[in-house]
């Protein structure tokens, strides 16, 4: 690792300049919508967590952000990057990141003292924490990616033919498609939701009200509503309606200066492609 590094962190209670966080957000060619200060707003607006985010500057004053939650009390606190169930954390960094970043911040990190903390990175960047961060325990997880470069025209162009039977058996169902920023669509969002988790409890012999309770704890509506509303236009709600009745559903959190976004799905288990051919009347 090249170079020395000098750390300006903000301590329990103070915040790192959000002028720096949100200047080194809009560099990073990956950064995440989960990375972003208005996501931390609304993770911490209700009192149980707290920023703790921190600022490293390397010799050539390059800025390096490390977005961190923090919950408990001093001397027993854990940080996190992003909390649990909140999506992804990891580092911002001008330029994007580089391994030297990594290993710097998995070092101090270390030699910290906090009782505990936890980092679930950009997927993009997980051989970077493989190669340099070898100590750490590590935990394996699945992302799922969409390649979106090229624009519309050049991600149709790698549609299979399973997904363009799809779309035109949807056309043919007179399925529409409804978008709206910030929290307009949630309500029927959650509605597709709930009724998913229902069907999926059932299928699991799970009890309907632990499927339930586990679900608001983890993804509810209320925390969704106060990042909508944190996060404003680059907070999408995609409703399909077949009819009357919603059919499938996504929420979408965009990072406009990168074109990356994140999203959410739910889908009502009546709304499969055979399901909604068979309610086209016969020509």
């Amino acid at each position: 690792m090249n170079g020395t590094f000098q750390e300006s962190h903000a301590d329990a209670d103070r915040h790192v300049s959000r002028q720096d966080w949100q200047s080194v957000y809009q560099s990073d060619p990956d950064a995440m919508p989960s990375q972003c200060p208005e996501w931390a707003d609304a993770l911490t607006c209700t009192g149980r967590w707290r920023v703790a985010t921190r600022m490293f500057v390397t010799p050539e004053s390059r800025r390096i952000v490390l977005p961190l939650a923090r919950v408990g009390f001093p001397g027993v606190a854990g940080e996190m990057s992003m909390a649990r169930h909140w999506g992804y954390g990891g580092l911002l960094a001008e330029g994007g990141v580089t391994a030297d970043d990594v290993a710097f911040v998995v070092r101090h990190l270390t030699m910290s003292g906090l009782a505990y903390f936890r980092i679930r990175p950009n997927p993009l960047q997980a051989p970077l924490w493989r190669d340099v961060a070898p100590a750490m325990r590590r935990v394996e997880r699945t992302s799922q990616l969409i390649d979106l470069r090229g624009g519309v025209d050049a991600m149709k162009a790698r549609f299979g033919s399973s997904a363009w039977t799809g779309i035109k058996r949807a056309v043919k169902a007179g399925v529409r498609i409804e978008t709206a920023s910030s929290g307009k669509l949630l309500p029927e969002f959650f509605s597709l939701a709930h009724k998913e988790r229902r069907h999926w409890a059932t299928r699991q012999h799970e009890p309907q009200w632990l499927a339930q309770m586990r679900y608001r704890m983890v993804d509810g509506e209320s925390k969704w509503q106060r990042v909508a509303s944190h996060l404003g236009e680059r907070f999408r709600v995609t409703i399909a309606w077949h009819g009357e009745k919603p059919a499938a559903a996504g929420i979408v959190k965009l990072v406009p200066h990168t074109g990356v976004l994140a999203a959410t799905a739910a889908r009502s288990p009546d709304a499969s492609p055979k399901k909604l051919m068979s309610d086209i009347p016969a020509k």
